[in-house]
């Protein structure tokens, strides 16, 4: 699953992830900062395999 997504934070400090990416990435996930200070969302699995 890759892709860009551009969204905003509220004034809660949230950011709303598109319900297409919550069923994929499933109840839990990790939320890790990237290259160029990218959000990256992870599934466990996939976290989990990399570290």
């Amino acid at each position: 699953m890759f892709g860009k997504y551009y969204r905003q934070i509220d004034d809660k400090n949230r950011v709303v992830v598109p319900p297409k990416l919550l069923q994929e990435l499933g109840k839990e996930f990790y939320i890790t900062i990237g290259i160029d200070k990218n959000l990256v969302l992870r599934t466990v699995s996939s976290f989990k395999n990399e570290n």
